[in-house]
């Protein structure tokens, strides 16, 4: 189930490009980042200590704080990823990744 509502996440992001009109060329934002935004909370609630023994269990199996402590590790990824992003488009902004014509014709 989560396997199933994770991947729909990522399909329905990539759809949702060409309404937003921006360019991802790779889809990395729709597959990687949408997925694994509604992949984390629904990974704490169904997760099982068979599985992983060293969590108590998921949401589901008495073990709500699981879901608290995923929740706060899927916002700080967020602002982190958000924050290492910006960094990078200002810097691309004084270079960019594009050689110039007269640059790459020498004879």
């Amino acid at each position: 189930m989560v396997l199933s509502l994770t991947w729909r996440s990522g399909f329905r992001a990539v759809r949702l490009q060409k309404h937003l009109r921006y360019n991802d060329t790779l889809n990395s934002f729709g597959t990687h980042g949408c997925g694994g935004f509604v992949g984390v909370p629904l990974t704490s609630l169904f997760a099982t200590s068979g599985i992983n023994s060293a969590i108590d269990g998921g949401a589901l199996y008495g073990n709500g704080m699981q879901f608290v402590h995923q929740l706060i590790y899927q916002r700080v990824m967020a602002g982190h990823s958000a924050t290492v992003t910006s960094l990078t488009l200002v810097l691309m902004k004084y270079n960019t990744l594009w050689v110039s014509a007269s640059r790459k014709i020498r004879k």
